[in-house]
Parts: C-alpha cells; structure tokens; sequence
C-alpha cells in the first residue's frame, strides 16, 4: 500500500485521470483604489499547459499582453497548436 502523505512531500503522485490543456494565469490580487476592502486580480502572465495522464507534456508562459490574433512569426509550433485547439 502507497503512504500519500509520504509521496505528496516527495511530489511524485501521478495525477492519472488529469489530461488535457489547462490555462493558468500568474499574478496578484491588488485592492481596488476606490472600494476599500475589495480585491482584483490582475494576471502578469498566462501559462498553457499540456497534460497527458498527469504528465507535464508542453508548457508555454506569455505576458498577459500577448496578441493571439497577431502573434510573432517565432512563436513555437507546440503554442500555435494549443491556441488553436482552444478556438
């Protein structure tokens, strides 16, 4: 029998049953400057993730400024695709 709590603190737990393309947005919550005590969070960049039964396939980070109808020429193929399989 596996001991989780002994393989979460070495992180190796396979997530077996997590497959697919996950967007995860990096930044800070900053509160509002007209409404005390409320926050908003504002992303510095985004990350898009490939997963495949757990396994971190492709990953790729762009600033949250990033044009997606206008990207770069040296954008990496593996990106492009991802984009594109999210339209």
């Amino acid at each position: 029998m596996v001991d989780i709590s002994r393989e979460i603190k070495r992180r190796q737990i396979f997530w077996d049953w997590v497959s697919g393309i996950f967007i995860v947005r990096h930044g800070k919550s900053k509160e509002g400057e007209d409404l005390s005590g409320y926050f908003e969070f504002k992303a510095s960049e985004i990350t898009y993730l490939r997963l495949k039964k757990g396994i971190l396939l492709e990953k790729y980070t762009v600033p949250t400024d990033f044009d997606l109808d206008d990207m770069p020429e040296n954008v990496e193929e593996g990106l492009k695709k991802i984009l594109d399989e999210l339209k």
